[in-house]
């Protein structure tokens, strides 16, 4: 019985019968060491053994662990179905080498693929077997605050669909050691394991001691020894028994006032002194190796001792426990014992022994390697093998574990000097990139900034100036527009006609900045330098900078299928870089949603949604967000759109680099879906922030100002028409119609003609009405997006009303109706075409048509 655990033992078997009946969930458990997270797990375990449940145990290591390290063996003990495919079983193989044996088959590697999809691959896949599982599954992972991160994400992702399976996910890990833990995995539910209450003390107490365990005096001395810490506690009645001798004399012996006067350590000290000499070594061996004994290493490093001999005998002390044939330490606080016991200098030593044994046994696991030789102080090795963990890490989209390696390399760098001069060049430009990847674009910066002084330190031209250019690129990331411009300006004096790469990126860069800051004519002959040199570039960072280029110059003046056909262009070049597929997919998801391609248009952004999340990219996720806002917003589904839109608010805000062009964007999409459900309050709040922001723009609002001032403009304006505030919305609508003309943007050009339009038909200037009308709908026409199509006609069957011409505002009307009911047809969600043909504005437009006398 787990005395003292009646209510965490309730709680968890609730959870257990839930997962059972396909309700499953997924708990973090968090306390201090010693509090009983392993006993509690191991009830659990025990508890679903019984009923049926499949149990799969995960544990990370404590110094360095690999990617997906937690996982390994919990994956090897999952039933795996008879018909997994050859593609999905190649899948698994990176993480389970030896799954054709477990197949009864052999297993091709799977094909290679970008870092990002080979990780989505991978996801999917391990998702698809617990969805696929026999019987019910319990996971219980152990030391989280040790695991890598991508571990991390992939719990988090199960996490988020236990709920829909028999499948109750545990993990463990010490608040104190990592408090923020439980905001990094969203998909598991906290859960925090207090110390024993004095009934607790009492209740272990007695099971341990039987009725003598319940004197008073006895009860006090434990509470005051212990305060309620199973693992102490369970060592001071253990002492207590010793020194009675018998249970049955510990009713009469005297209650000594302490028992460890030297707390835990005096616990560890005298648990050790049992330990046989002949075995002291070893467990100081193992104790440096890790957690965990690795039986490998030891035998290597100790071939002629009694290995298992001497296990046995430590596990019989309780020094080490066994689990299957997996042996490690009883507790941490007994590990952490022999390393103190250990001079600095045997300590050094017997990393160093660890590390060339591991270099040898496992050359594919470079960061326990790494571990051991930074630890020995060899740093020539542990520079080599650090920056093969960031590599690691790096492709397989452990984010912070490639940022964590990669910093270490770099202070090892500064420690070995001058002769690490290109190390540090290197590694800095790896750092940079991920930095890039997570979107810390001043940790970006800094990283490409430490890269320039280590290129000037080893005189290396080229590697100056590319230095120099990821560093304006990050500058421009982080919309410091004019000191980017300034700093690729710098590098093309640098570059010359001689490196390709650096002329490339400069030129790239260069344009982005002046066409994100409306300077059109200035950036064409930089765009079109880059496009002749893109194709000779290989890096997947320098074409994702094309992608954000080539492809958004269309789209925004209109050109949807010079857009697409671009992508289609560059596909190949895109599928090396996770960034350009992600830009891609934004850029289809604004074509397809200009073009009214809305449902595969939000599958794609949706999918792509959850590839930036697994992935760690927040730069393109947010704008993804946006644009599924925008959508349901066309589709007339305000619910759908307003909370997508929020979550690209929350986002933007909450990014490592707040990027007040999203937010904007989203509050403008906001603004429009509150205009349209009529609170037109609401709507003003959102317009009038904006609104600020572009009378008075910082610096870092440049970005993209242009573009988002034509939202702003033509929203605000359609507010003020709403009120019957004509004036203000015909200046609106010319300073929407201005910036719209000046930076060729068809689709702004439609909505500001349209705007002037209906102010002059509310005004009665029919001919002016005319005229601004028939342009917003050729602009349109040009376009093609289907909302501003039938908008456009709308208002033209109004005039033409207006104008007594019956016959053309009937077919004004009908060519709407047209539309929209294309639109309904494309839409096989049968709820969502309700929501859309149901709406208010398709209503209005349907009696609007039916008072001109068309059957609507």
């Amino acid at each position: 019985k787990l005395a003292g655990r009646e209510t965490e033992l309730d709680h968890f078997q609730d959870e257990l019968r839930a997962a059972l009946a396909g309700q499953g969930s997924a708990w973090l458990v968090g306390g201090e060491s010693g509090v009983g997270k392993s006993r509690l797990l191991d009830e659990l375990r025990i508890l679903a053994l019984v009923q049926g449940t499949l149990v799969l145990r995960g544990q990370a290591a404590s110094e360095s662990s690999e990617p997906y390290e937690l996982w390994r063996g919990a994956l090897r003990q999952l039933v795996l179905p008879v018909e997994l495919d050859d593609a999905g079983a190649g899948v698994l193989k990176a993480l389970v080498p030896d799954i054709g044996d477990l197949l009864g088959r052999p297993v091709p590697d799977a094909p290679a693929r970008n870092p990002q999809d080979a990780r989505t691959r991978l996801f999917e896949t391990i998702i698809g077997l617990f969805r696929r599982q026999p019987q019910p599954v319990m996971i219980i992972l152990e030391d989280l605050q040790w695991s890598d991160g991508i571990s991390l994400e992939l719990a988090t992702s199960l996490g988020g669909i236990a709920g829909e399976l028999p499948l109750l996910i545990l993990g463990s890990y010490r608040d104190d050691e990592a408090p923020g833990l439980p905001s990094a995995l969203p998909g598991l539910r906290a859960y925090k394991l207090e110390r024993l209450t004095m009934d607790g003390v009492a209740e272990l107490s007695v099971s341990m001691l039987g009725q003598a365990g319940g004197r008073h005096q006895l009860l006090d001395l434990l509470q005051r020894e212990t305060e309620g810490n199973p693992f102490f506690l369970v060592e001071v009645v253990r002492a207590l028994a010793l020194e009675a001798g018998q249970l049955s004399q510990i009713e009469a012996m005297a209650i000594p006032e302490r028992i460890y006067p030297g707390g835990i350590q005096d616990i560890v000290r005298r648990r050790l002194e049992r330990v046989p000499a002949g075995a002291l070594p070893l467990l100081q061996l193992a104790a440096v190796a890790g957690r965990e004994l690795d039986l490998a290493v030891l035998t290597s490093l100790a071939p002629d001792i009694r290995l298992r001999t001497w296990l046995t005998t430590c596990a019989e002390i309780a020094v080490l426990d066994i689990r299957g044939e997996r042996w490690r330490f009883a507790h941490d606080k007994l590990r952490e014992g022999l390393l103190g016991a250990l001079s600095a200098a045997a300590r050094t030593l017997h990393h160093r022994r660890v590390a060339e044994v591991s270099e040898r046994l496992y050359p594919d696991a470079p960061e326990s390697v790494a571990y051991h030789y930074d630890r020995a102080g060899d740093w020539e090795k542990a520079l080599i093998y650090l920056e093969r963990a960031g590599d690691k890490a790096a492709a397989a989209y452990a984010n912070q574990d490639a940022l964590d390696h990669y910093a270490r390399a770099l202070e090892v760098c500064e420690i070995v000097g001058d002769s690490a001069l290109s190390t540090a060049v290197r590694v800095s430009e790896k750092r940079g990139l991920v930095s890039f990847t997570v979107s810390d674009f001043p940790g970006m910066a800094d990283d490409f900034e430490h890269m320039l002084a280590a290129a000037r330190r080893l005189g290396d031209r080229h590697a100056e100036g590319l230095a120099l250019a990821y560093r304006g690129s990050a500058e421009h990331q982080h919309h410091d527009l004019e000191t980017a411009l300034q700093t690729e300006r710098a590098v093309l004096e640098i570059a010359g006609q001689e490196y390709t790469d650096v002329r490339y990126l400069a030129n790239v860069v260069t344009a982005l900045v002046l066409i994100i800051t409306n300077r059109f004519a200035e950036a064409r002959p930089y765009l079109q330098v880059a496009e002749g040199l893109a194709a000779r570039v290989d890096n997947p960072y320098m074409l994702s900078m094309w992608y954000m280029a080539g492809p958004l110059v269309p789209y925004w003046e209109g050109r949807l299928d010079d857009a697409l056909e671009f992508i289609d262009r560059w596909r190949d070049f895109a599928a090396k870089s996770g960034a350009a597929v992600l830009m891609t997919h934004f850029v289809e998801g604004l074509a397809g949603g200009s073009k009214g391609e809305y449902e595969r248009t939000l599958n794609l952004l949706k999918e792509s949604v959850a590839f930036a999340e697994r992935i760690g990219e927040v730069f393109w996720s947010s704008r993804y967000l946006n644009t599924i806002g925008w959508i349901y917003g066309q589709i007339q589904d305000y619910r759908q759109a307003m909370a997508w839109n929020e979550r690209g608010v929350q986002e933007a805000r909450q990014a490592n680099s707040p990027n007040p062009e999203i937010e904007f964007n989203a509050l403008l999409n906001l603004g429009d879906n509150y205009l349209a459900l009529g609170r037109l309050e609401e709507a003003e709040t959102c317009f009038r922030t904006v609104e600020d922001i572009v009378r008075n723009p910082r610096p870092q609002d440049l970005f993209m100002l242009w573009r988002y001032s034509q939202h702003l403009f033509h929203s605000y304006g359609e507010l003020w028409l709403r009120r019957g505030g004509l004036d203000r919305a015909l200046s609106y609508a010319g300073e929407c119609l201005a910036l719209a003309e000046e930076t060729g943007s068809p689709r702004n050009i439609a909505k500001g003609r349209r705007l002037r339009g209906q102010v002059y038909l509310a005004r009665g200037q029919l001919a002016e009405a005319q005229t601004e009308l028939l342009a917003a709908l050729a602009a349109a026409q040009q376009v093609g997006n289907p909302p501003q199509l039938w908008k456009t006609w709308v208002v033209l069957g109004e005039l033409r009303q207006a104008q007594g011409r019956t016959e053309q505002a009937q077919e004004a009307y009908r060519q709407a109706l047209t539309i929209i009911e294309r639109v309904a047809n494309s839409l096989t969600d049968k709820a969502q075409r309700e929501i859309f043909l149901n709406s208010p504005h398709v209503q209005e437009i349907r009696q609007a048509a039916r008072a001109s006398g068309l059957a609507a």
